[in-house]
């Protein structure tokens, strides 16, 4: 096998952090209106107000529902006491309640800003509850605190919270997506703002960036081996899935799903590689030293390969939707991820 390039291109991030930029095309039949985040003791702040716009603006963008802007309807929806935060349905008044639900409302957003010093860590949740008080999901996401202060580094948060809030809504059949959905997974990020001893959790827990002779890279926080995952997206036809890696040893899974059932998966083990039927055997110290490039395109029916521009097979698939990414088996100190994107095909 070739060793991958040292050049990286236009996908390697500086640093591994990920978010969703989703250009998604889909049904607008659901209305949502999200009121404004509080922290943990039930107030408001400049940094909850902040961070309700950001997560507001990523909502829209993912086009999942259609969202009842604050700034058309912030009159309406005043409550009493300018610093207290409504944290679920049950706060809001008769009034207020009256008027969404004739702005064709079909559930609200509320979210709570978590600031654990202790931890070194921002957890922000958003719950969605209808008008009986059912949650309808409840999702979260954690940074470090450094991010706090930074507006791009919480916007890129905001846009991850928002895919995961609206994928589990589509998984819920809360809302749906139109026939044809095109999104890319990818951000180019600055060693500016990202550094070595980050945690990076969007992907999934117990991952940080550390320094490599590669440059920056992810691995695992911890001794056991972790897994990343990538979702918020929805292809029934092209998509391109590509990772710049470099793998101390193969024990690894990658895998491709439809609402958590498995499409098709690479497995490195030992130093065979499984893709489908397909097994063939590498001298894996190819990849010891380099940053090795691994691709997989999806077209109709159809799953290539590919490895640092090589193709190697062809397989058959069956599958209605890929919304899900996992890879697992990253080993701290040994394996580590550059860069991860998932982009529809021309």
């Amino acid at each position: 096998m070739k060793r991958g390039k040292r050049c990286i291109s236009i996908f390697l991030y500086s640093v591994v952090f990920f978010s969703i930029a989703s250009s998604i095309q889909a049904k607008t039949d659901f209305n949502m209106y999200i009121w404004e985040f509080g922290n943990r003791n039930g107030m408001r702040d400049e940094t909850t107000q902040n961070i309700t716009r950001e997560f507001e603006t990523a909502l829209i963008g993912t086009q999942c529902c259609t969202v009842l802007e604050r700034r058309n309807y912030n009159r309406l929806m005043k409550q009493k006491g300018n610093e207290k935060a409504v944290m679920s349905i049950d706060g809001i008044t008769d009034a207020s309640v009256s008027t969404l639900k004739n702005l064709e409302a079909g559930a609200v957003i509320f979210g709570e800003v978590y600031d654990d010093v202790a931890s070194g860590e921002v957890k922000v949740s958003a719950v969605v509850q209808d008008f009986t008080g059912k949650s309808l999901t409840k999702q979260s996401i954690r940074f470090s605190r450094g991010k706090l202060s930074d507006a791009a580094s919480r916007e890129e948060n905001m846009n991850a919270l928002a895919n995961k809030l609206c994928s589990a809504l589509v998984e819920e059949k809360v809302v749906k997506y139109a026939k044809k959905a095109e999104n890319i997974v990818a951000v180019n990020y600055s060693s500016a703002v990202y550094k070595a001893g980050d945690i990076a959790p969007q992907l999934g827990e117990h991952n940080m960036i550390i320094n490599t002779k590669n440059g920056l890279g992810l691995t695992s926080s911890t001794k056991f081996p972790t897994m990343i995952t990538l979702e918020g997206f929805s292809y029934r036809d092209k998509m391109e899935l590509k990772l710049d890696l470099d793998l101390a040893k193969f024990n690894h899974v990658l895998s491709l799903s439809d609402r958590n059932r498995e499409v098709i998966a690479l497995k490195f083990k030992d130093s065979t590689i499984f893709f489908g039927d397909y097994k063939e055997k590498y001298d894996w110290a190819g990849w010891k030293s380099a940053i090795n490039n691994l691709k997989i395109t999806i077209q109709g029916n159809l799953a290539r390969l590919y490895l640092n521009d090589k193709f190697l097979r062809l397989e058959e698939v069956t599958f209605d939707t890929i919304d899900k990414v996992t890879m697992s088996g990253i080993k701290r100190d040994k394996d580590f991820i550059y860069s991860i994107s998932v982009t529809p095909m021309d």
